[in-house]
Parts: structure tokens; sequence; C-alpha cells
């Protein structure tokens, strides 16, 4: 059912896309993302009106309220479309998305064992607006909750923006459980 959802959503995407092209562009100029390079990255990409709710989501608005960067999230496999992401342009560090089906820009990235090839590591930008400006190199956490257990559970290291970054990073991963092992208790006859 989602992705009868997602794929209507996508199609509103390309729509408004095809509409607001001019004032796309000079947004995306203005804010230092280079479309030739990012393009390939995260599928269409507009600068909309949307409309904010609880738990980090959004929907597309009549209402010119609230103008953000929306643009397609694509998954692990590097070319499926997961999700719609929106940046607000007035609080450009937030991030939210249409249907909480993205923790992390760059998945295919951190889940790629080449990544870390030869002591490389993933390079975890502090917010979406900078992993756009770097071409979509490394990844950056949408939806902390669920990024949490995939950076816990990466094949390499994590290379933040600075120390205070990084302590974030950690105690954002820190916040993920270990699972308790439970073994049955023996009877002696």
């Amino acid at each position: 059912m989602i992705e009868h959802v997602l794929l209507a959503a996508r199609c509103e995407l390309h729509e408004l896309a095809d509409a607001r092209l001019v004032e796309t562009l000079a947004i995306v100029r203005a804010l230092g993302i280079d479309l030739r390079v990012v393009g390939c990255h995260i599928g269409g990409i507009v600068v909309t009106s949307i409309s904010l709710y609880p738990g980090a989501r959004f929907d597309f608005s009549v209402v010119d309220d609230n103008e953000a960067l929306v643009f397609e999230a694509i998954g692990a496999d590097d070319e499926t479309v997961v999700d719609l992401v929106a940046i607000p342009l007035a609080n450009k560090a937030a991030v939210t998305t249409m249907f909480g089906r993205c923790a992390l820009l760059g998945l295919c990235a951190a889940l790629n064992p080449a990544t870390y090839f030869m002591g490389g590591s993933l390079a975890v930008h502090e917010t979406a607006l900078e992993w756009l400006r770097t071409a979509c190199r490394g990844a950056a956490i949408v939806d902390a909750g669920q990024a949490a257990r995939i950076l816990r559970d990466l094949q390499g290291p994590i290379a933040a923006a600075n120390m205070l970054h990084g302590r974030r990073l950690k105690s954002l991963i820190d916040t993920v459980p270990t699972p308790s092992i439970l073994v049955p208790e023996r009877r002696v006859a």
C-alpha cells in the first residue's frame, strides 16, 4: 500500500519540479548545491511549500508559509526511492520526511564495505543540507532513532564533523540497547 502512496507523492513532486524549475534552480544554486553531482544520489528535487506535522513529518501544501527543499531519498540499493525528505528553508538544520521511511541519507555508502576499505571511514554530516553541499558523500541523519541502530552496526569508523558532533553521535549510538541473553535454568534430577 505504501508503494502506491509513495508513487503518488513522487508524481506530485515531479509535477511541482516541472512547474517551479526556475525558482528551484536559483535557490539550489544559492544554497551551494551542485545538481550535476547530487542528481544521481537524490532523485527529483523541488523548492515548494510544505505543511509540517508532529513526528517530523510533512506534506505538500498550497499555502506559501513553509518553503522547503524537497527531494527523493534513495535506499540501501542506491536506486530505489524510499521516501521524500524536506529541508525547511526557514530552519536549514532541520529535516523531515513524508513517510518516516528514511533514517539516513547516503545509506548505500554507510552499508557499502568499500567505504571502509584501506582504513576509510563514513563521513556523517551534521545536516542534510551539508550532505547535499558535499555532493552526497558520506551520510546524514534524518531520523535519529532509526539511524542510531544503523550507525551502531556499521562495518567501520564514523568521521564526525567536529568534536561536539562526535560526542552527539556517540551519545546517539549509545542509546541503542544491547540485547540481553537469557539461558534456561537447568534442573537437577
